[in-house]
Parts: structure tokens; sequence; C-alpha cells
């Protein structure tokens, strides 16, 4: 006779199973680390983006990063609320990703400072990440 009995299918099977309940786990995880690290990246991007515009004084005005629910916007303006929205740059970042911490940084021309210290938590899978901008805008992460 020729061919598998349905023995040795199940066991294949059962051996099949096993692997990925060990590794899917490893890849979720996998998965949620790129996401957080990707949005770091894009908000740090944005922060020193908004920073270089207002010391460059691009337009003679100040430059700021809101974070929304779902958006990091950076915008020309004293603040967000009184911006030139027509100038607004969005960036979308996934709903996996928790933020908390100030939702409002703006950097002044010429010199770049921020009023405040400012700390912005990203969190996911329990995982936590901190960017912090200083008095003087400088951004470390």
């Amino acid at each position: 006779m020729r061919g598998f009995t349905i023995i040795e299918l199940l066991v294949v099977l059962a051996i099949f199973l096993v692997i990925v309940a060990i590794f899917m786990p490893l890849a979720i995880s996998f998965y949620q680390m790129e996401i957080l690290n990707r949005t770091e990246g894009q908000l740090v991007w944005l922060l020193r983006e908004a920073r270089d515009s207002a010391i460059n004084q691009k337009n003679n005005s100040y430059f700021g990063v809101k974070i929304t629910d779902d958006n990091f916007i950076l915008f020309r303006g004293i603040n967000f609320d009184n911006r030139v929205s027509a100038d607004d740059q969005t960036v979308a970042y996934s709903n996996s990703i928790k933020i908390s911490g100030d939702n409002e940084i703006v950097f002044t021309p010429s010199t770049g400072f921020i009023t405040n210290e400012a700390i912005i938590k990203l969190s996911s899978a329990g995982v936590v990440r901190e960017i912090n901008i200083n008095k003087i805008g400088i951004i470390n992460y």
C-alpha cells in the first residue's frame, strides 16, 4: 500500500498546530513592536520638522505638532486653534498605540524653544516609549 494513514496525517497536523501556537504570539509581539517603532519615528520626525521650520523662520512663524486620537498634525501658528490650516501636514497612526502626556508642542521662531518641557508617552502591548522635549527644544527619545 502506498500513501499516508489518517493517523500519520493527524500527527503531522498536530505538530504543525503546536508550532503555530508557539510562534504566533511571538509574531504578534514583533508586529506590535514594529508599529510602535514606526509611530515613534513618525512623531519624532514631525517634531524635528516643526522645530527646524521655526528655527529657520519659515514664513516667520511658530510651528508645532498636535497629537489627536488618530493623527499627528504638523501646523503653522502660535497654537493649534489659531493655525494656518492650509499648511497642515497630517500623519495617521495605528489605534493600537496609546499616547499620553502633552498633546500640543509649539516651537518659537528663530530659537526653536518651547514654553514648558514636554513629555509624550507611547505605549503598546505593555511597552512604553517616552519622548522628552526640553525648554530649548531638544528632542530626546
